[in-house]
């Protein structure tokens, strides 16, 4: 074999090796990048009886004890930072006991991803446990969660009781957050230890919103049950479970929120409750403004049950240092005995509108059922209650149209209290102006444009299916088709059957049966940078789904139509993007279904790659004439640099390669002195220079 065959032969086997060793580096890069993303969304475990804060809390089997922002929180616990879109499971049935700080766990960036957030969820829900795990705060917690500055946290299925030792918060309190969830929450006996007030779930602040709250029941509160108050906005508060609280059931100090489907009762004074012995009972549900940061405008109450609640069923209020307070709407309410005995206050009525200073604006009362039963005859209970105490303008635009009011004890009364002589302690509904005194909204002094709107039904029994146990209406309501058409608004009732006739109250007569929602969005196949393939599950009745998207802060909005129970989607690789479906029969044989649950897309940058470290195994190998070869190893990621310096001269840039380990120069001189050096660049990244190599060329 001559010199040159063996030196070829040798070329070959370093290339072969080289080669060897760039795929050995590229594949250890890449399983460090999946590494790095997998480690972006994590799972984590807490067993408040049986788990240990040195554990790395990632398995069942090794969880830690306390929740990352607990006080009690010792070791990995303590020090553990959150990836965005991780989710903790707490073991079911446990009883979690809260550390000696009275924040609770905190929810905000000393642990968690501002951003993307985290779940927090009972560990039922993957078999780890059985029932909800409880947190108990009697040993010194003031609220179970606090969730401060923070967007997509999810709290569901866990318990809290016990709530102590804080005035005027909530035992679950978002603030300043956006794009949470508190889902299937159980919350009740909040600070019941002393004469104080703690709400069940609160969300305030000066920003943030869109959230929601889901599926929860709360009862035994000295505050209130629910409350959204300040700047936050286009809150929705739907299908929870409120009672036995010492002020309002659920209240709303803020503007543009939704409240559906809700049920609440029992809201009593504090000695019914054993609470707040010395507390004014409050309303079932309540929209007021007690000063310009609480606006408490544009919100939609509808769907509804409200009961046995004795202080009043349902109220809008300016007061204090209020502005205006306008363009609430409550519509398709169902409310039985409420404001039913003296003790509670006697006048505030099943629906009140007042000002103490301020107004109250373009209200709509309409579509509801407002019925009660007085515990004692001679009781005259109040329909609406409309007030200025003693102020000379209530407000405009205000609208009572198409409801029923009943009571089984006896008729009805009105109490309008507008300042002046003009005082009446009882109304008779068919006054249409031209008795004395006149019980309508005066309209040249008080306001302009308010009305008692015909289309109403004043002492006429509503005929329940089997009241109290069942409200449904009956085949002889007078509450069938009595209402006005709100289809501008929603299109269901309180069960989701459509709406055809527009009955008063929570339930449609005769409402179409519509398919069941699709499921909860399964996680979808990631396929390909910036596109998703979404799945759902077929329901049976319905041959297309409608897709339904939200980029970021902005609305959902219809995306497309589909026959099939996938769809392959492009999003936003910077913004969290949100989709529900929902099923429908284009054929109009049924109406369009519920929406699903919300699925929520967030992005998760991957970790950068490995910091740029100096090309290795830099060589020079001479070929012929005036070629001269140059290899090294580097990361395939980067381009290379090449650089010479010719009898010691500064270095000059002679070449760049992308993605390669080689460089031929075929410019050298005879009799020269050679030095080359390498770095890899990966903008705006540059790394160290390789070592210097020299070579002495000569023919």
């Amino acid at each position: 074999m001559s010199q040159q065959n063996r030196d070829e032969e040798a070329a070959i086997m370093s290339d072969t090796k080289r080669g060897f060793k760039v795929l050995i580096v590229l594949l250890a890069w890449l399983s460090a990048l999946a590494l790095c993303w997998h480690l972006a969304a994590a799972t984590y475990y807490v067993d408040g009886a049986g788990g240990n804060d040195a554990n790395n809390g990632t398995a069942v089997g090794t969880p830690w004890r306390h929740v990352p922002g607990d006080s009690a929180a010792t070791g990995v616990s303590a020090s553990a930072s959150i990836s965005g879109g991780s989710t903790i499971y707490m073991k079911g049935g446990v009883v979690y006991a809260l550390g000696s700080s009275p924040s609770g766990i905190v929810i905000d960036s000393s642990h968690y991803n501002t951003g993307i957030g985290v779940t927090i969820a009972s560990g039922t829900a993957i078999g780890w446990g059985f029932g909800n795990p409880v947190i108990d705060g009697a040993s010194a917690g003031k609220v179970f969660f606090q969730v401060l500055n923070m967007s997509n946290v999810t709290l569901r299925g866990i318990e809290g009781r016990n709530s102590v030792l804080h005035n005027s918060s909530g035992a679950v309190f978002f603030y300043n957050s956006s794009y949470c969830t508190a889902d299937g929450l159980v919350i009740h006996d909040c600070n019941t230890n002393e004469n104080s007030q703690v709400d069940g779930i609160e969300i305030s602040g000066s920003t943030g919103g869109y959230n929601t709250v889901t599926n929860c029941a709360v009862w035994n509160t000295t505050e209130k049950d629910i409350e959204v108050t300040g700047g936050t906005t286009h809150n929705l508060i739907i299908n929870n479970r409120c009672g036995r609280t010492c002020d309002h059931g659920i209240c709303i100090g803020a503007s543009f929120n939704t409240i559906v489907g809700n049920t609440v009762s029992n809201v009593a004074s504090g000695s019914a409750v054993y609470l707040r012995p010395t507390a004014e009972p409050g309303y079932g549900i309540k929209i007021g403004s007690n000063g310009p940061n609480y606006p408490a405008s544009a919100n939609i109450v509808y769907n509804n049950i409200i009961r046995d609640c004795p202080n009043g069923g349902f109220d809008i209020e300016a007061v204090g240092s209020a502005g205006a307070v306008g363009g609430n709407k409550f519509f398709n309410n169902t409310m039985i005995n409420c404001d039913t005995v003296p003790g509670g206050s006697g006048a505030h009525g099943l629906a009140r509108l007042i000002a103490t200073s301020g107004s109250v604006n373009s209200s709509l009362i309409q579509n509801n059922l407002f019925c009660t039963t007085a515990s004692v005859s001679a009781f005259l209970p109040d329909g609406p209650y409309v007030g200025a105490n003693g102020y000379q303008h209530i407000g405009d635009n205000n609208l009572f149209s198409h409801n029923l009011w009943f009571s089984s004890a006896a008729p009805m009364k009105a109490l309008i209290v507008l300042g002046g002589t003009q005082t009446p302690s009882l109304a008779n509904f068919a006054d249409t102006g031209s008795t004395s005194p006149d019980y309508r909204f005066k309209v040249a002094s008080y306001g302009s444009g308010n009305s008692f709107a015909p289309g109403q039904l004043f002492n006429i029994d509503p005929l329940f299916t089997s009241y109290p146990s069942d409200l449904t209406l009956s085949a002889a309501s007078p509450a069938r088709a009595a209402g006005t058409n709100l289809s501008a608004y929603f299109t269901t009732d309180i069960r989701g059957l459509t709406r055809s006739n527009w009955s008063l109250g929570a339930y449609e007569f005769g409402g179409s049966v519509v398919p069941v929602p699709p499921q909860q969005l399964p996680p979808p196949v990631l396929s390909g940078s910036g596109t998703l393939v979404l799945s759902w599950d077929g329901v049976a009745g319905a041959n297309s789904y409608r897709l339904f998207r939200a980029v970021g802060p902005s609305a959902f909005a219809w995306d497309s139509t589909y026959t099939s129970t996938n769809a392959t989607v492009l999003v936003s690789t910077n913004d969290v993007t949100r989709f529900y479906t929902t099923a429908f029969d284009s054929t109009g044989k049924s109406a369009e279904s519920k929406p699903s649950n919300v699925w929520t897309n967030t992005p998760v940058a991957p970790s950068p790659p490995p910091q740029l470290q100096a090309p290795t195994n830099l060589r020079g190998t001479r070929v012929q004439g005036t070629r001269l070869d140059l290899s090294w190893e580097s990361d395939l990621t980067a381009s290379t640099e090449v650089e010479r310096s010719i009898f010691a001269a500064p270095f000059e840039l002679v070449e760049t390669v992308a993605a390669g380990t080689w460089h031929t120069s075929t410019t050298v001189r005879n009799k020269t002195d050679y030095q080359f050096r390498a770095r890899s660049v990966r903008p705006p990244e540059v790394g160290p220079y390789s070592e210097t190599i020299s070579v002495y060329w000569r023919r």
